[in-house]
């Protein structure tokens, strides 16, 4: 049987060989492809943290004695290495598949622009990562920040980067723009789980969580006092999950306005999640789809979105509306089964308003504006439907490029309505083509997209001027 110490040095081996192995592959595919600007941020930790990593299991086999306790603390030390990296591992594979030509990186650096307006999250760095479910997700990152932390204390380079996290599309709608505004949802995750995380003196999660306890205990009455803590912990849980989606989907209307919504219509029908009677259920992770495009269509009109779509002939609209209509009736399935629902619908539908009023609040400096889509809307759709990016109409004064919002609004209603229109004017382009309809979507798509980067150019040149006119002055 190999000694204490060969064992040691055995596994040790086998660790260092485990992340030079990544350290490879992530060298390689830097090597190979172009990628956004955080997702070089997480290689660059990656590759620093492999080098440390590496450096640290070298020494620490040259330092061990045969001292049994001392070989106990070093195997320890092996093992919360090894815990850290096969955390990282799930993640390297799926980001180095989402280089630059794999994605619409105008759309998630202005998105990412914009969640760092958020009070607390001016440091936001999304990594993509490409996923082959037909589903967006927001990776939660705080676990995985408290493993890097514990380990930080021998290997200090494990420290996670501040404000990184990771968000993740369908392999498939990578180059995508209209369905992928269905991430500004994860977004949405992502701000909620840095807000959670943060220690701010005001602390508007924990007054939310103390109205979903309160609501609870009001409407379940004197059974919710007979209830075991384990039941009334499992039941808090399922409305913080409900609460996190429609927060989510709340925040992702103020950043992206109703193209949000019609986007997230659009994944929900590819799904069939929208089929009866599937969207009045609520489950243990998602109230119902009847439930949360009711708070869209309530915050649309609102914030002035549905006055300045009125005139929108498409069935988006009317969908929305039929399905927010049904927001009152509900079925509660718990373990994939119906079940009788005790109360927590009604307690949940009493923490909507604490939900709306911490949104606002959070997205105060960021709102996407109904009334900048309205006075830019004919303009843009102009240059959309002659093939024109819309930032050139603006060449006479390019600080005065369209809001991305706006474009990306206006162009959407141009996908719903005037698409035909688009390939009927150029000759033998007929609207009843899919396949050409598919190929003159991609190419508005595109438009679109340019309109975004060009308008982040232009604001990053007016960033530089003016840091520069502030050091001349001074």
């Amino acid at each position: 049987m190999p000694s204490g110490l060969e064992q040691l040095l055995h596994d040790a081996a086998a660790l260092h060989r485990f992340v030079d192995g990544i350290d490879q592959f992530c060298s390689e595919q830097r090597s190979a492809q172009t990628y956004i600007r955080p997702t070089n941020d997480f290689f660059d930790y990656l590759d620093g943290l492999a080098q440390a990593t590496k450096g640290y299991i070298c020494q620490l086999a040259k330092t061990t004695d045969l001292s049994p306790e001392r070989i106990t603390l070093a195997r320890k030390d092996l093992q919360d290495i090894k815990s850290y990296w096969r955390i990282l591992h799930a993640f390297i594979k799926p980001a180095a598949d989402a280089h630059i030509l794999q994605l619409p990186a105008p759309l998630i650096d202005f998105a990412a622009s914009q969640l760092s307006t958020i009070e607390g999250m001016g440091n936001t760095k999304l990594v993509v990562l490409l996923t082959p479910e037909l589903m967006y997700f927001q990776t939660p990152h705080t676990e995985l920040k408290e493993t890097a932390s514990h380990l930080a204390q021998i290997i200090p380079k494990a420290m996670f980067p501040d404000g990184l996290g990771f968000v993740e599309l369908p392999y498939s709608q990578g180059l995508n723009l209209f369905t992928n505004l269905a991430l500004y949802h994860e977004l949405g995750h992502f701000a909620f789980e840095e807000l959670w995380a943060s220690d701010t003196g005001d602390d508007p999660i924990g007054k939310l969580d103390l109205a979903i306890k309160q609501a609870l205990k009001a409407t379940l009455g004197k059974d919710y006092d007979t209830l075991s803590a384990n039941v009334k912990a499992l039941i808090v849980r399922i409305l913080w999950n409900w609460t996190q989606e429609v927060f989510a989907d709340l925040v992702a209307l103020r950043l992206a306005g109703a193209a949000f919504t019609f986007a997230l219509l659009e994944v929900f029908s590819l799904l069939g999640l929208l089929d009866e009677p599937r969207h009045v259920r609520f489950n243990e992770s998602h109230p119902s789809y009847a439930l949360r495009l009711n708070q869209h269509l309530q915050l649309l009109k609102d914030e002035g979105w549905w006055d300045a779509l009125k005139d929108l002939d498409a069935s988006h609209r009317e969908l929305l509306e039929e399905l927010a209509g049904k927001a009152q009736k509900s079925t509660l399935y718990l373990d994939g089964k119906p079940a009788v629902d005790p109360g927590f619908v009604a307690a949940f539908r009493t923490v909507l308003p604490g939900i709306r009023s911490l949104v606002a609040g959070i997205t105060i400096n960021t709102g996407a504006s109904a009334t900048e889509f309205t006075q830019a809307r004919d303009k843009i759709e102009r240059a959309l439907m002659s093939g024109v990016v819309p930032s050139c109409f603006w060449k006479e004064d390019a600080t005065a490029a369209p809001h991305p919002i706006a474009v990306m609004n206006a162009a959407f209603c141009c996908y719903l309505t005037k698409l035909p229109a688009l390939m009927e004017s150029l000759q033998d382009q007929r609207a009843s083509d899919v396949k050409v309809r598919s190929f003159w979507t991609q190419r508005l798509e595109a438009w679109t997209l340019k309109a975004v980067e060009d308008y982040s150019i232009i604001q990053a040149y007016k960033s530089v001027k003016y840091e520069r006119s502030v050091r001349k002055e001074n």
